[in-house]
């Protein structure tokens, strides 16, 4: 945090991953879920780690519980950090496109803000279902809206009743 992310990023590798286990109960709780949610967290530096710890991303992949996330890219720029650029370090694009394209493998639903709603149209033509709603959180009002949003989303695309 020294250099407040200005140094230029060549490559991004979790040494230890492919050795790491899940904690105990982690791969279950997964799988038999009734909905998965991603946090609006940079999909590298802080997802990107959990999911490079082996069966992780498998257990995503198998659950019958609906993957969700929430995007941390508001109109291409990351809200906070150096997600955007490290997004582009990975080849995806810094734009809701590209966390889809980081989760492609397992994720059902994508949350973006409102100020993402015309490129949430090109990604819904796909499988994806894209809900947009208010990402920034700056009250706790605000907060506890966009996580009872993404949370009936999420129950409602797994088939819980809500």
């Amino acid at each position: 945090m020294r250099e407040r992310h200005q140094v230029e990023v060549h490559a991004v590798h979790f040494d230890g991953a492919d050795h790491a286990r899940p904690a105990p109960g982690v791969i279950e709780s997964i799988e038999s879920a009734e909905a998965v949610i991603l946090a609006p967290s940079n999909p590298v530096t802080s997802i990107g780690p959990i999911l490079a710890i082996p069966g992780v991303r498998d257990a995503l992949r198998r659950t019958s519980a609906s993957v969700t996330a929430v995007s941390p890219i508001v109109g291409g720029a990351a809200v906070s950090g150096p997600a955007a650029a490290l997004m582009r370090r990975k080849g995806w694009p810094s734009t809701i496109a590209g966390v889809a394209q980081a989760y492609e493998d397992f994720l059902d639903v994508l949350v973006v803000d409102l100020a993402d709603h015309a490129d949430a149209d090109h990604l819904r033509e796909g499988e994806l279902h894209v809900l947009c709603a208010n990402t920034i959180m700056k009250s706790l009002e605000d907060k506890q809206e966009l996580a009872r949003f993404t949370l009936h989303a999420a129950l409602q695309a797994s088939g819980t009743k809500v």
